[in-house]
């Protein structure tokens, strides 16, 4: 399977953890990276754009999470995205991905933020242009590898897509939507409202 976008590799780590034999994680940030190395060390690590990514080796999954398609800042830059995962993919095979809706954004992505797992903490400022549909995020994260903590401090741009754009983008690029979930209402994950996953297949 693919990390797309895998940040600090927690979720690479879960995937491992879980018993997935081969995981491969894919991000643009040389420090993000380093992180990731240290909290998933059996994953297999690649420093590659999000829009052009490429693997000598088909997968059965791809998966995009915590908002990382959301750093894509037109509407070109994601069919890239999409498109490179659609050649990344055995046919059949599963691409999952999250993102935020107008709610996530206007509630979630404009003012002060914390969030406190057992594995990782967060702390943030974000400002949400109503306009432009974009957020500019300044974030310290800390998170728990090999029983000790590690900081990280960044900041970001993230872009609001409306579901029906995500859509077409999706079979402008060879992929099918094969269903879209309310992450807390319908999934009954531990996540805050306005996140919507989205599982397309080749």
């Amino acid at each position: 399977m693919i990390d797309l976008c895998c940040g600090t590799g927690r979720l690479a780590n879960k995937f491992l953890s879980g018993g997935w034999l081969s995981v491969i994680c894919i991000d643009l940030s040389t420090d993000q990276l380093a992180f990731a190395r240290c909290v998933a060390p059996d994953a297999t690590f690649s420093c590659q754009d999000a829009r052009s990514f490429s693997w000598h080796e088909q997968a059965n999954l791809v998966v995009s999470m915590c908002d990382s398609l959301a750093h894509m800042c037109s509407t070109d830059d994601l069919l890239a995205v999409f498109k490179s995962v659609c050649r990344a993919l055995k046919p059949g095979g599963l691409f999952i991905f999250d993102l935020n809706d107008d709610q996530g954004f206007s509630e979630r992505r404009n003012g002060p933020f914390n969030i406190a797992r057992s594995d990782h903490v967060a702390t943030g400022m974000s400002v949400y242009n109503y306009e432009t549909r974009r957020t500019n995020l300044n974030v310290t994260l800390c998170s728990l590898a090999d029983e000790r903590w590690i900081r990280a401090d960044f900041a970001f741009e993230q872009t609001y897509y409306e579901r029906p754009l995500v859509e077409k983008l999706l079979r402008d690029a060879g992929l099918s939507l094969v269903d879209c979930f309310d992450t807390k209402l319908d999934l009954k994950f531990d996540f805050e409202l306005g996140r919507r996953m989205y599982v397309a297949t080749r």
